[in-house]
């Protein structure tokens, strides 16, 4: 092991590659790929499920099964989950519960990413007299803001302090006088 850390990293991958590959041919062992189809925008759009099938010694080259894919915000159909075999369903359902994860953790960053700029909005157009407000709604929105300010001191954020407004003394003003 210590010889491999010594070596430079295009041996070091090259080497780790030949290993894997080497005991994927020993092991016959069948690895399944999601992989992730975008549209031009870059943007992805569905997943493919693709499983390691040989290698082509005339083209060196691997050969690869599509199994099956399915729209990136649906489910696999239960014709592809049947040409899955148990390793792979249980690496399918491990991708799709992380995906779930983070599409909750994003969405619950957008939602405080857009509370100020609503809160701001809704201000807006109650002072405007363009909404009324019932006394529930209005309870149910102090209760919301004490629980986000409880929740933003917890973290170690603190009220921002309003600079005091300037006073103006009367005796320190300089008296104008009309020069003629």
């Amino acid at each position: 092991m210590m010889i491999l850390y010594t070596i430079n990293k295009g041996i070091q991958y090259h080497l780790i590659y030949s290993i894997l590959y080497t005991y994927i041919l020993v092991t016959q062992v069948n690895i399944m790929q999601i992989q992730e189809v975008k549209d031009k925008n870059s943007f992805v759009t569905r997943y493919r499920l693709v499983r390691y099938a040989g290698y082509d010694t005339v083209k060196k080259q691997a050969k690869l099964e599509v199994i099956g894919s399915f729209k990136r915000f649906g489910r696999p159909s239960d014709e592809l989950l049947l040409k899955l075999k148990d390793d792979e369903k249980q690496e399918l359902t491990l991708f799709l519960e992380a995906k779930e994860e983070q599409s909750k953790t994003n969405s619950s960053q957008v939602d405080f990413r857009e509370s100020a700029p609503k809160l701001v909005n809704g201000a807006a157009a109650l002072s405007a007299g363009s909404i009324t407000a019932t006394d529930a709604q209005a309870q149910a929105l102090y209760a919301a803001m004490d629980t986000m300010a409880k929740a933003l001191r917890k973290v170690g954020h603190k009220r921002a302090i309003k600079a005091p407004k300037p006073k103006t003394d009367t005796k320190t003003l300089p008296l104008l006088q009309d020069q003629a």
